[in-house]
C-alpha cells in the first residue's frame, strides 16, 4: 500500500496524535526519502496503534486496508497446494507484522507461536523457518532470535544486504 501511495504520488499530508507530516515526493529522491520516514512512523507502531497509523498515512486514499492485502495473499488453499510441493517450504512471519524489538517478551512469543500455530493448522506441515517482519536488525536481534528458538523455529531470516561474517553473530 505503502510503495503504491509514494509512486503515484508527489505530495503526501497526513496527521496523526497532533502531528501533521508533509511530505514532497516529486522526484525519485524525494520519493525514496518519503518512504524511509514512512517506514519508521509505522515501525514505531504497537499492537494498537499500528491500523490507526496506516490508516493516517493511507487518509482518503485507500478506503479498505484489507481488500490490498487479500488481493495479492494466496489463499489458504494455495497455500496447503504449494506447501505439499517438494521443492517448497513454508515459514512463517508472526501474525500483525509487527516490529517484533517494540514488543513484550510474550507479545513477541504470541506473535511468531501463533504464527506458527495457524500455518501448521492449515497446511498439516511443521513450520521451522521464520522471516522477521520490517526485516532489519533494528527490529529483530538476539531478544527475538531466542523467543523464536524456544517457538521451534530453527532458522529465521532478516532483509539486510551484505556479506555475513562471523562477528555478525556476537553483535
Amino acid at each position: 500500500i505503502i510503495e503504491d501511495l509514494i509512486l503515484k504520488n508527489d505530495s503526501l499530508l497526513f496527521n496523526y496524535d497532533g502531528t501533521e507530516y508533509n511530505m514532497v515526493m516529486g522526484t525519485k529522491n524525494e520519493k525514496e526519502e518519503a518512504f524511509w520516514k514512512i517506514r519508521r512512523f509505522i515501525i514505531e507502531s504497537d499492537r494498537e496503534s499500528l491500523v490507526p497509523r496506516l490508516k493516517a498515512v493511507c487518509n482518503d486514499r485507500v478506503t479498505d486496508l484489507y481488500a490490498f492485502t487479500k488481493e495479492l495473499a494466496l489463499t489458504w488453499e494455495q497455500v496447503s497446494v504449494l506447501s505439499s510441493h517438494p521443492l517448497v517450504t513454508i515459514g512463517a512471519h508472526t501474525v500483525n507484522h509487527l516490529a517484533l524489538s517494540k514488543l513484550t517478551d510474550n507479545e513477541v512469543i504470541t506473535e511468531i507461536s501463533d504464527s506458527v500455530s495457524i500455518i501448521r493448522d492449515k497446511t498439516g506441515e511443521e513450520i521451522s523457518y521464520l522471516a522477521y517482519p520490517m526485516g532489519s536488525k533494528s527490529e529483530a536481534g538476539m531478544r527475538e532470535e531466542g523467543v523464536a528458538g524456544r517457538c521451534g523455529i530453527k532458522l529465521a531470516f532478516m532483509a539486510i544486504s551484505g556479506n555475513i561474517y562471523r562477528h555478525h553473530s556476537e553483535a
